[in-house]
């Protein structure tokens, strides 16, 4: 039996569930993608994915990325005041004919990252985005607002001509502080007249507004089911 959502308040990412090792497999394989890229303009819209990529023309290449919801060697290069504000996308690159001219000049970044966030409105000027590689003592950057991305309503758009990971995030006391709850139960009965009622609660926020953490819930409930 489903009982109805109870709507509590949102936080940036799940405080509480029942299960703690049921949220973490589906987070540690992430959405994985590869893509053939042959010279051709490319918009790819990853499946099941709030994630975008566009690719100029004239580069001959093999992009290869995962998208996580969570990953928690990423999540160590961030503060202890900072919280996660969308998927983590990480992306590497191959270029079949070597790197294009366009891709060499440190003024050009012409590959396109689209990234949903959850952040409101009046808070997306607290949002920092950073660029590194987990497997190189943890060296992040810190990339410039205007110059390395931008940020609307609804998504960060990063302006890059060197794939790596990127993780977004912003400051605690900035973020908001509603909390979404999700109560569900079933009833069975053991030797009878004995009926015992199982209860799972899960708590999370904004981030589950996104399609990435959504399909993360929805593989959980299913395996639950299962």
């Amino acid at each position: 039996m489903l009982y109805s959502p109870i709507k509590l308040a949102t936080y940036m990412y799940p405080l509480f569930t029942a299960d703690h090792s049921m949220t973490e497999y589906p987070e540690k394989r992430g959405n994985h993608f590869k893509l053939e890229v042959e010279g051709q303009c490319l918009h790819h819209q990853q499946p099941n994915s709030g994630v975008e990529l566009r690719i100029p023309t004239g580069v001959h290449c093999t992009i290869e990325g995962t998208i996580h919801t969570y990953n928690q060697d990423i999540m160590m290069v961030l503060n202890e005041n900072e919280c996660l504000v969308a998927p983590i996308v990480e992306v590497s690159c191959n270029f079949k004919h070597g790197m294009p001219r366009k891709c060499k000049s440190s003024s050009s970044h012409p590959f396109e990252i689209i990234i949903p966030h959850c952040v409101s409105l009046k808070n997306i000027k607290n949002i920092v985005v950073r660029s590194g590689n987990i497997g190189k003592d943890h060296s992040f950057d810190v990339l410039k607002a205007e110059d390395d991305y931008v940020v609307d309503a609804t998504h960060i758009t990063i302006f890059t001509s060197n794939f790596s990971q990127f993780i977004c995030s912003e400051c605690k006391e900035k973020c908001s502080t509603d909390i979404s709850g999700f109560l569900f139960g079933s009833n069975f009965e053991e030797n009878p007249p004995t009926q015992i009622s199982t209860t799972r609660l899960y708590l999370c926020g904004p981030l589950y507004s996104i399609e990435d953490y959504l399909c993360v819930s929805n593989i959980l409930l299913e395996d639950k089911k299962n």
